[in-house]
């Protein structure tokens, strides 16, 4: 059996010069920002990162505070005790 259509009718038209331009533009660009946002995810990624650390160091800084506050409120009332202690001796 023969083919009913000719064999231009059945391959598709060759592309033309400037829609192959315009595709390799449009694919270059898109790989451009597929790019940019990989690199600038990077980044971000990076910044949480030493923002995690630096919250876990403050963190620390700010535990290690209120146990001094907790320790200066305990001295403060031994020396109320100390001193109620020596006025009740001075007497």
């Amino acid at each position: 059996m023969s083919n009913e259509y000719p064999q231009s009718e059945t391959q598709p038209p060759a592309k033309s010069t400037l829609e192959r331009h315009v595709q390799t533009i449009l694919v270059s660009l898109i790989t451009a920002a597929i790019i940019y946002v990989s690199v600038n995810l990077s980044h971000y990624q990076e910044q949480m990162a030493r923002f995690e650390e630096r919250m876990i160091a403050l963190t620390d800084k700010i535990d290690g505070l209120l146990m001094l506050r907790e320790d200066v409120e305990d001295a403060k009332v031994r020396i109320k005790v100390l001193e109620s202690k020596h006025e009740r001796i001075g007497k």
